[in-house]
């Protein structure tokens, strides 16, 4: 079933837990969705560090890493941004297949299980930090980043939140 995409980022990295990783080696790297029910974040399966060899080895030069797609003009602030996306009829969809969802790495999190958000910025990095709660009452806790900072962090940080409102309110 197609749902309404909010804000997407590629080439966002996910950890493990409330604190950034110093490598990039525990991570899974992979497409960050936020959709009017749930945050998605859309694993390659890896890490990206072995394609990226890769492409320095056969003198490839990689595009922009981490490029964020804000849809619609997000600069009127970040809640009535995506309140006014979550009323807008006409905008954007995502569907996400099953297969996508099992691979390795991927992670689906409804928003009514998201307890807390927050963005942590340490001089030059960013990341965005999320915890939830299992159906069965655990905690869990997961940061997102690309290789040095979250893109449009603060707008992540205020647009989960404003999408959480705005499922639960119904």
């Amino acid at each position: 079933m197609p749902e309404r995409l909010i804000l997407k980022a590629d080439a966002i990295h996910r950890w493990n837990g409330r604190k950034r990783g110093r490598t990039l080696l525990k991570t899974y790297v992979g497409q960050l969705l936020l959709t009017e029910r749930r945050l998605v974040h859309l694993s390659s399966g890896g890490n990206g560090i072995a394609r990226g060899v890769a492409m320095v080895l056969l003198g490839a030069v990689p595009g922009v890493v981490g490029t964020t797609v804000t849809l619609g003009d997000a600069a009127k602030g970040g809640v009535d941004w995506v309140i006014g996306k979550l009323r807008d009829r006409d905008t954007d969809t995502v569907q996400i297949s099953a297969e996508q969802l099992a691979v390795e790495g991927t992670l689906s999190l409804p928003l009514e299980s998201i307890e807390d958000v927050g963005l942590t910025v340490k001089m030059l990095t960013m990341h965005l930090w999320i915890v939830t709660r299992t159906p069965e009452g655990e905690m869990r806790e997961y940061t997102f980043s690309d290789q040095l900072t979250m893109p449009d962090g603060r707008l992540w940080e205020q647009a989960i939140p404003a999408a959480r409102t705005a499922l639960m309110a119904g």
